[in-house]
């Protein structure tokens, strides 16, 4: 099979040829760049300045050699930024970064971004992201950027066999405390507002559509409904209030588009999973396996042969870092031997590796996983 074949396959509940593999095809699914630019190190590349493809996360553009090296089958959709400049945080670290995106030494240390539309992000000294505001760093508006997104679309398609999907429609849930206060006080105003974002995420699933037709695979929503213990609210109220909406907008998805929505969801949301399926989701990352009641096994059960699981593969929180290569691949043995069988599946890390985790660990994480990719 394809890269694109195969990850079809596999989110279709069918067996492919072998598990689909991601590394960097999401801002979830990805790693971090300081620890990327250890990894080329490690593997022997070229040394040269490391494109950003996150500013806020900073997270890099995963270089062909790097996707080919450990046989990943998706791949990043964002347009190139229109002007790269170099940035180097601190010693040994060489980036390329978006002009646009507006760099000062931050007075407790370490660096601040501002971004071109408002609001400021900070990272510390010796830390790997930013963290504040997370507002657009592109200088393009709007429309330029839809244009410039379908484009790179259409060339993915045209010229690679990577699984391709397009995130950043609108959600419905919020984890800001003022957001969740007015939720249980102001019902109503939230699902004004929910229903806003839905006749606007319609309107750019049509227009999605007709720039890129079959170029793209999934669309993607992005809604942190879990914290470390359990769900952010209780589940019936999830029901009652968020649910309506992304049943319909799936609904929407799956009558007007050959896509499927995939949801980017952090925490113990294993609860919540049989009210994801009966909206329409057809794919959850990054499968918190750290967070309570989230144990591969009953993920698996309470998912297979209705919602692909995308991640789970190893846990960057509380392992990835600290382990040594052997723990690593035997750690991602075991999560493969559950999370494998009967398709559903997607190899990936839970969420980005982070900054501190070794480059012998990441390749003991993809080795291992190519390793048991067969069916």
């Amino acid at each position: 099979m394809t890269s694109r074949e195969r990850t079809l396959c596999a989110v279709n509940h069918r067996v492919p040829d072998r598990m689909p593999i991601d590394i960097g095809s999401t801002t979830s699914t990805s790693v971090s760049a300081f620890a990327y630019a250890r990894l080329l190190e490690h593997l022997g590349h070229p040394a040269k300045p490391v494109a950003i493809a996150d500013m806020i996360q900073f997270l890099p553009d995963v270089s062909e050699a790097v996707r080919q090296r450990f046989r990943a089958d998706a791949i990043l959709l964002y347009p190139a930024w229109t002007a790269l400049k170099p940035w180097s945080p601190r010693p040994g670290f060489d980036f390329m970064v978006p002009a646009s995106a507006k760099l000062s030494p931050h007075p407790l240390g370490g660096w601040e971004l501002e971004n071109p539309g408002g609001g400021k992000s900070r990272m510390p000294e010796g830390g790997f992201f930013f963290d504040g505001s997370w507002g657009r760093v592109d200088e393009r508006d709007p429309d330029a950027y839809f244009q410039a997104m379908a484009a790179e679309a259409r060339r993915l398609y045209s010229e690679t066999d990577y699984y391709v999907g397009w995130g950043g429609f609108p959600s419905y849930f919020s984890t800001d405390p003022d957001w969740l206060c007015e939720l249980m006080l102001d019902p109503e105003t939230i699902a004004a507002r929910n229903r806003a974002g839905l006749e606007h995420a319609k309107d750019k699933l049509l227009q999605v559509v007709k720039a890129c037709g079959d170029a793209v695979q999934d669309i993607r929503i992005s809604d942190d409904m879990g914290s470390q213990q359990g769900p952010m609210c209780r589940p019936e109220i999830m029901e009652r209030e968020i649910a309506p909406f992304y049943k319909e907008f799936c609904a929407f998805v799956h009558q007007n588009s050959p896509y499927k929505v995939h949801l980017h969801c952090c925490g113990s949301i294993l609860d919540l999973i049989p009210m994801l399926i009966d909206c329409g989701i057809d794919i959850i990352d990054p499968i918190q396996i750290s967070a309570g009641n989230m144990a591969p096994g009953d993920l698996k059960t309470a998912a297979s042969g209705k919602l692909a699981l995308w991640g789970g593969g190893a846990n960057p929180q509380h392992f990835l870092d600290s382990a040594t290569p052997e723990e690593v691949r035997a750690h991602v043995r075991d999560n493969i031997n559950v999370f494998k069988p009967g398709g559903g599946y997607v190899f990936a890390p839970v969420h980005n590796i982070q900054g501190n985790v070794p480059p012998e660990n990441i390749v003991a994480m993809y080795d291992t996983a190519n390793e048991m990719a067969e069916y």
